[in-house]
């Protein structure tokens, strides 16, 4: 599609050269000799009839008799320029530049020329991922708005090499500059958004691959962390990496603190399957005199809490999306809330409240971690409302709404900000079944007020 719209582009160009061309010698005033003229004309007929190799010596003859004929210098850099269009259409660049070049040595303040070496070199920068080519290319840019400061395809050429560098500062510059002279330019309002999400994933990427701690978990945090036979002891080091990172903030130190009182394991397994947390039965018989059973019962064995490597590979990963990579550490924390919850009020589990309420602990947590804030109310609202359509998505959409989970978790000093836009699910519900992001859910025919 990019690619296109430079095509596109350089067509246009090179109409208009083509348009302002082919001046005949015959009514100028009468300045160059008379043979001069007479090759120049023959140029010109060979030039509208695009025999550019008959024009081109035509053309060629009369400067040798006259090296002031600037009409035919014009007309010349026009072929060229036309030639430098053909090259660039069949990809042979190398000819395309040769050409481009030779049409500004007659012209060198020829602003289309400008452009056209300004996408042709960008393209040979997304060919090669050449950073040198990417700045031929906005060297170029810059040149034909020294001629037109309002060009508005060079400005497009510029953001789009700074883009490709990852300059997403500079690109967004420039993009702001298009729309100052076009403020309903629809490709530079499109291409601004994107760049700065780019530049914002490339400052948290670049927090998340400079992460500290300062406050490193304790010895008997790590003992948790149970890896299964055949699994890179890297995973180990990995996770013991994560839980000082959540340590380190104070909600994360109130979920951990939990699991280590009671020993909560942390199993590492391989390959690709989801994140959970399994609490075991076990079927206990009591004895008469060791021997005569009398009654039996069950009870809850000790919680795990099981973690495959895929979300330790993609946490570290930085080639993912920083938004990939934050979800990822917030799958941590959220399965860290289940199994605090399950420690702290059994009955308070299986909910979409309770999902929905340790999936915003864990965005909050992983954001703070990574930015040194938690979510602001925009960002809360948008994690909340796809939080709701992913739960109501698969499995979860059968679960209760309700299971007192927000009383709950406060009540053990974990507090949230902006709480209040995520609390009333069925108002959320309703809105999303409104505009169809979701298909009815039965648990909410029963359950469509808040508690």
């Amino acid at each position: 599609m990019k690619k296109d719209l430079i095509r596109f582009l350089l067509l246009i160009i090179c109409f208009y050269i083509f348009q302002g061309t082919c001046i005949s010698a015959q009514n100028q005033p009468v300045k160059y000799s008379s043979t001069a003229i007479q090759a120049y004309n023959a140029g010109v007929a060979f030039h509208n009839q695009s025999k550019y190799e008959l024009a081109e010596k035509k053309y060629n003859q009369a400067l040798k008799l006259q090296p002031d004929f600037a009409e035919a210098k014009k007309n010349l850099a026009a072929i060229y320029q036309n030639l430098a269009c053909e090259y660039y259409g069949t990809e042979a660049y190398d000819k395309s530049i040769y050409y481009a070049k030779k049409s500004l040595a007659l012209k060198p303040n020829d602003k289309n020329t400008k452009n056209t070496l300004s996408i042709i070199y960008q393209n040979l920068a997304n060919e090669n991922y050449s950073t040198a080519e990417y700045d031929k290319s906005i060297h170029y840019a810059e040149e034909s708005l020294s001629f037109k400061s309002d060009n508005i395809d060079s400005y497009h050429l510029m953001a789009q090499s700074y883009s490709a560098q990852n300059n997403y500062e500079k690109a967004n510059d420039v993009y702001r500059k298009i729309l100052s002279i076009e403020p309903n330019n629809q490709i530079a309002q499109q291409n601004l958004k994107y760049v700065n999400f780019k530049h914002s994933d490339k400052v948290l990427n670049e927090s998340i691959n400079n992460l500290t701690t300062g406050h490193v978990a304790p010895e008997r945090l790590y003992g948790l962390i149970k890896v299964q036979p055949g699994i890179d002891y890297y995973y180990f080091e990995k996770m013991k990496t994560i839980l000082d990172l959540i340590w380190s903030e104070p909600n994360g130190k109130i979920l951990l603190s939990a699991l280590l009182k009671q020993n909560i394991s942390i199993n590492i397994n391989n390959g690709y399957l989801n994140a959970n947390v399994l609490r075991e039965k076990q079927k206990k018989t009591l004895y008469l005199y060791f021997i005569i059973p009398i009654a039996s019962f069950t009870t809850n064995s000790a919680v795990n809490i099981n973690i495959p490597t895929s979300y330790i590979d993609n946490f570290n990963n930085s080639n993912l999306y920083a938004t990939q990579r934050i979800y990822n550490l917030q799958v941590f924390i959220h399965e860290f809330g289940h199994a605090f919850i399950g420690i702290k009020n059994p009955k308070d589990i299986n909910s979409i409240e309770e999902e929905m309420g340790v999936s915003m602990i864990g965005y909050n947590i992983a954001n703070k971690i990574i930015t040194g804030k938690y979510l602001d109310s925009a960002q809360t609202e948008t994690y909340s409302i796809n939080c709701l359509i992913g739960l109501l998505l698969d499995e979860h959409r059968d679960l209760p709404v309700y299971s007192d989970f927000n009383k709950s978790i406060q009540r053990y000093g974990i507090t949230m900000p902006y709480p209040e836009l995520y609390s009333n699910i069925p108002s959320m519900y309703k809105k999303l079944l409104s505009e169809g992001k979701v298909a009815p859910a039965a648990t909410f025919k029963i359950e469509m007020l808040s508690p």
